[in-house]
């Protein structure tokens, strides 16, 4: 009788020290899974953040100097005496515009330098960059224009396309359509505008991001103003892209 009862005890003894052992085995395999999940999460974290397309100093150097052999710059001043910047990238590799304009006065000292950036041109594209004026008392300027490699630069520049634009009060209204099949990191569109001569007499620009793919959107552009603070009279408008990309390898 008693060795029935021991062997009862024993039974139920096993039973639970299974239970147990089951338990904590279920949980040292739901603390694997997750373990593994956050690992994998980290190593697409960090894959993003390591560039797609690595280049040697050397090839980047040697990319560089191709660049700055191939480009053409050209410079308009604005009816508000702002000056505009035209760079047209010749090379078959992308490029950002480091731009320097110094404004001299009639004994040409330098009175002031305006920085302008044009990011993204895409190989065989043309940017511009507005260096603008606050006040038109300079008598000449003088530009220098370095352009830079884009080493991890995908272009959709030729995947944008306006549909449709209209001028509401103060601004001009692009409707355009995406028709890449993935997300724009940026995109920037410039309208040039002129005169009856056809000669550049305004320009305006605005810049947006997170682009979703085959999507049609609008995009708002401050339009320039006269000196009666009044948007300037011009003859006609061309909307330019100036740049649409994703970071990855190009």
């Amino acid at each position: 009788m008693d060795n029935n009862i021991n062997q009862e005890v024993q039974q139920k003894k096993s039973k639970k020290i299974i239970g147990i052992l089951f338990a904590v085995l279920v949980i040292i395999i739901i603390a694997l899974v997750i373990g593994i999940i956050r690992l994998s999460q980290e190593i697409k974290s960090l894959k993003q953040q390591i560039p797609i397309s690595t280049i040697d100093v050397k090839e980047l150097d040697n990319i560089e100097k191709e660049i700055n052999k191939k480009y053409v710059e050209k410079d308009y001043v604005l009816e508000d005496k702002s000056i505009l910047i035209e760079v047209e990238n010749k090379s078959n590799y992308g490029a950002n515009a480091d731009i320097k304009v110094e404004l001299l006065d009639n004994s040409k000292n330098i009175i002031d330098v305006i920085d302008v950036y044009i990011s993204g041109i895409k190989p065989n594209g043309t940017g511009y960059g507005l260096a603008t004026m606050w006040e038109g008392s300079y008598s000449s300027y003088k530009v220098t224009t370095k352009l830079l490699p884009t080493a991890s630069l995908k272009f959709h520049t030729d995947d944008i396309s306006i549909i449709n634009s209209n001028v509401s009060e103060d601004s001009y209204i692009l409707e355009y359509k995406n028709k890449a099949s993935e997300k724009l990191d940026a995109l920037e569109i410039g309208v040039l505008f002129y005169d009856k001569k056809n000669k550049i007499i305004a320009y305006s620009s605005n810049i947006e991001s997170d682009i979703e793919p085959n999507s049609t959107s609008s995009m708002k552009i401050r339009m320039p103003i006269d000196d009666n603070y009044e948007n300037i009279s011009y003859e006609k408008a061309k909307p330019v892209i100036i740049s649409a990309y994703t970071y990855g390898e190009s």
